[in-house]
């Protein structure tokens, strides 16, 4: 169950970093339109029926700590995907099971400013909301991980639920501190 959710939550952050880009007069590190941060897929993607020139996100696992191409579905293959179809498309696949529970968490927003990336999650859906302390802290990572993967001009991740302050019960955060955590990637 940590290992799907994590994952999911990695997925979920990574799409919504890689559709918002945090300086935008900074070029992209590859060759693309200044706001996109959708990549073309590796050669060895593992889904044969995704043509070559889908765009996809890149998705960091925390079990493995690595980063892993996941095709994006909708729209059009050279279309840009806005901060709102990347919320969408994250809180679709940002669902998991503990016991006989079913939990989702849901993302109202992405925003940036500056080199931070904010994420704005929803009251009753937060991940402490059926998590212990270590799974939250993951999933936050995972979701840190995967923005700053796609965005290497944002060096911070500030996490607010409803606009304020993000507080669990096991993370803190005013709305202006930034999430510290040690980086998995170099």
């Amino acid at each position: 169950m940590n290992k799907k959710l994590s994952f999911i939550l990695a997925a979920l952050m990574l799409t919504t970093l890689m559709f918002s880009s945090c300086n935008k007069s900074n070029p992209p590190p590859e060759p693309s339109s200044s706001d996109s941060s959708i990549s073309e897929p590796s050669e060895s993607s593992e889904e044969p029926s995704v043509s070559s020139s889908a765009p996809t996100v890149q998705i960091y696992d925390p079990e493995t700590q690595t980063v892993s191409q996941v095709p994006v579905e909708e729209g059009e293959s050279n279309a840009k995907v806005t901060d709102e179809q990347l919320v969408n498309i994250l809180n679709d696949k940002f669902a998991f099971k503990a016991g006989d529970n079913e939990f989702k968490i849901i993302i109202n927003s992405i925003k940036e400013n500056g080199s931070g990336l904010y994420v704005d999650f929803a009251g009753n859906s937060i991940p402490a909301v059926s998590m212990g302390s270590s799974e939250e802290e993951a999933c936050l990572i995972s979701i840190a991980e995967t923005l700053l993967k796609n965005h290497p001009s944002c060096t911070e991740i500030y996490y607010t639920v409803d606009g304020g302050a993000y507080m669990s019960g096991h993370i803190e955060l005013d709305p202006d501190e930034p999430f510290r955590y040690d980086s998995k990637l170099s």
